[in-house]
């Protein structure tokens, strides 16, 4: 169920109560002021898939937002450099910015849900009188925060009667720790969280154009985690990634993580890195419970200032998408399509012909390039190699079974002959042996999981004890890459017990699991010894007597 959550703020909080956003944008026209729907296929394309989880993770959300022109006119002097003029667009557009945003949920969908009710209303209406009450709400998470100097919120921590209007970035990065501070109230965000992409065009024509048709655009993508955002080019289709992934191996995050904390990666046994042997993403929103190690919902921001005749269209991908296609593949697919709905449907179509079972989500957002891309589609022979490669897999076999009725005999016996063993003791007993399995390794794999917390718990504990016998003179360094760096007595020790902490917070889940593990492993032990009496009885019963003569008959 989604979280809808006040946020525990105090009474009196400066942070507007009523929202001004809409789904759809305006346009001026000779005949006066239209509006045009967001959800319409031709404005923004959308595509997504459960795929063959259980439930769906992935959402996306866009509005039209009303923002301060004066906080508009800041962002384009800071981050392009240009003096735009709000005046000459009028009152009616020179507030007018278009937000999408696609989050993808772990550990349920609950955050992720939330952020697709939520976001772009708290993005609206957080404003810089909040920040410093913010801020001491972040400090007190403690942990990696109590290091934490502001980042792009450093110039409104103490809020005066002179401080400047808020730029677009430090507007970001307060809706996204205010979603935390929102979360933080509901006991389902400790472990429940979300990625999120989003980003917001702005049209700097005058007079005022959509986003679709401007010729001045700027553009900024505030990020945290996986998802991807990937602009196109109309010169040849060349793609520029928006963002990076933020996971636990990736350098930025590392030197970010062992700076603050120190050494926390884990590789499990799939060879995925992962921070306190839990996570696999460094920045997201909620999974509170990790925030005091190092996960922060601070997000990544970059802007473009877009010449929008020379890019064709932005496309917003999960990692159901990115983990099965490249961002030149992505682009590609899009390329050609006759409408954005139809290019969503095109990247995710082939995510899911090779193979990919994840939720999936793929959004289109067409820009002035639009149909004008030159040069040749440069992984179309890729493409077609890797669909040939995937024909002997097993969804490529439901799809061929589904849509090829070339051979219609062929088709009909598998049918007769699936329908005919549905509810065959065969088929229970092969599904049960296939579930024993998936618990077996499930088992392998949390026993790794605890021995490498053993391992890690020892380690830590004896890095106590030295650290016991440290008198004030002596100095303390940590290794980050190739360099060492001097650390204080107090935070590293401090870090040590953070650690130690977590560990045996994580050693009391994984046996937590391992038994859950293990009663799930016995009742499927009886399971199958249960079909396999019932399978030997009913062979005994179908196996005709043998026929007799002579003295035997008599």
């Amino acid at each position: 169920m989604a979280l809808r959550l006040l946020p525990p703020r105090k009474p009196g909080s400066l942070l507007r109560n009523v929202a001004r956003y809409h789904d759809y944008v305006r346009l001026a026209t000779s005949g006066g002021v239209i509006r045009v729907p967001l959800a319409s296929p031709k404005v923004i394309g959308v595509a997504n898939s459960r795929g063959n989880r259980s439930h769906q993770e992935d959402f996306y959300a866009f509005a039209t937002l009303a923002l301060d022109p004066e906080e508009l006119r800041t962002s384009v002097k800071k981050f392009h450099g240009i003096d735009w003029d709000p005046d000459k667009v009028g009152d009616a557009f020179s507030g007018q910015v278009v937000f999408v945003g696609i989050y993808d949920g772990h550990g349920g969908s609950a955050v992720s849900q939330y952020l697709r009710q939520e976001l772009h209303g708290i993005f609206e209406s957080v404003n810089k009188a909040a920040i410093p009450e913010l801020f001491d709400w972040i400090k007190e998470i403690g942990g990696y925060f109590k290091r934490f100097k502001g980042g792009a919120l450093a110039p409104w921590i103490h809020n005066t009667a002179d401080t400047p209007p808020l730029d677009l970035e430090a507007r970001a990065t307060e809706a996204f720790f205010e979603v935390d501070r929102n979360l933080s109230i509901d006991e389902v965000s400790q472990t429940c969280g979300a990625t999120a992409s989003v980003a917001l065009l702005h049209s700097l024509d005058a007079p005022a154009t959509p986003f679709f048709s401007a010729q001045k655009l700027a553009l900024t993508v505030a990020h945290c985690g996986d998802t991807r955002v990937l602009l196109c080019s109309t010169d040849g289709g060349k793609v520029v990634p928006m963002t990076e992934t933020h996971h636990a191996d990736a350098r930025v995050e590392s030197i970010r993580l062992r700076r603050m904390m120190g050494s926390s990666l884990i590789t499990d046994s799939f060879g995925e890195s992962r921070w306190m042997g839990a996570l696999s993403n460094t920045r997201c929103l909620g999974d509170l419970r990790y925030k005091r190690f190092g996960v922060t919902p601070e997000p990544q921001v970059r802007t473009a200032l877009l010449d929008g005749r020379d890019w064709a269209y932005l496309v917003f991908v999960s990692d159901g998408v990115s983990s099965m296609l490249s961002d030149e593949e992505v682009v590609d697919l899009a390329r050609d399509a006759q409408d954005p709905k139809s290019a969503a449907e095109r990247i995710l179509a082939f995510a899911q012909e090779l193979g990919g079972e994840d939720n999936a989500t793929a959004l289109v957002v067409p820009l002035a390039g639009w149909g004008k891309i030159k040069g040749p589609d440069r992984t179309k022979e890729l493409r077609e190699y890797r669909r040939q490669q995937s024909v002997g897999s097993e969804r490529q076999r439901r799809i061929d079974h589904d849509q090829s009725p070339s051979d219609d005999k062929s088709i009909a016996h598998r049918f007769l002959l699936e329908l005919s063993m549905s509810d065959s003791l065969q088929v229970r007993l092969q599904r049960a042996s296939v579930e024993f399995q998936k618990l077996q390794s499930d088992l392998s794999n949390a026993v790794e999981a605890r021995q490498r917390l053993e391992a890690q718990l020892s380690e830590n504990e004896l890095v106590k004890k030295e650290f016991a016998l440290l008198t004030p003179e002596n100095r303390v360094f940590k290794l980050i890459g190739p360099v060492l760096v001097k650390q204080d007595q107090t935070d590293a020790k401090s870090n040590v017990e953070t650690r130690l902490e977590f560990i045996r917070g994580e050693i009391k889940r994984v046996e937590a699991q391992l038994k859950e593990i293990e009663g799930k492993q016995e009742q499927k032990k009886h399971e199958l010894v249960e079909i396999q009496t019932a399978l030997q009885q009913q062979q005994s019963q179908q196996t005709p007597a043998p026929k007799l003569s002579g003295a035997l008959a008599a």
